[in-house]
């Protein structure tokens, strides 16, 4: 196996379904908050622009270069505007993560909202956290202790 056995079970699979859970959680809870609503109107906009030509919904994206000369600057859109995913992303996840804690805090009470949150978070950073340290490519036996 290519990235080793650990990546290829099902909660490794699951890990980036979380994370675009809480974004589109954030989404949603921006869309509601005054101040915020431009994160999740600016994320939306990014992912149309940096997804380029590509179906689905390249309709507006070729008639834009072929009415608006101008629009060329952004030909190759994700390397220019790619960047706006991570950035506005990132913010969207901390505004999900706060519309799911204040969720919990309503219906399971404030300590056991926060030991869950934290368990997502660890959860969440285990695989970023192994590129930092260098061992992302390491396989792990688990069953060997």
């Amino acid at each position: 196996q290519e990235l080793g056995q650990i990546y290829s079970s099902f909660i490794f699979k699951v890990i980036p379904w979380i994370m675009s859970a809480v974004i589109f959680a954030g989404m949603i809870a921006s869309l509601k908050l005054k101040n915020y609503a431009k994160y999740s109107m600016v994320f939306i906009a990014a992912v149309f622009l940096a997804k380029g030509a590509a179906a689905p919904f390249s309709y507006p994206y070729i008639f834009g270069f072929e009415r608006f000369y101008f629009l060329g600057v952004i030909r190759n859109p994700f390397e220019k505007l790619g960047i706006m995913l991570p950035i506005f992303g990132a913010i969207l996840f901390a505004i999900g993560i706060r519309a799911f804690f204040q969720w919990g805090v309503k219906r399971m009470g404030h300590v056991t909202t926060k030991l869950i949150m934290i368990s997502v978070l660890v959860f969440c950073s285990d695989t970023p956290g192994r590129c930092f340290l260098g061992k992302f490519l390491v396989a792990r036996n688990f069953l060997s202790k």
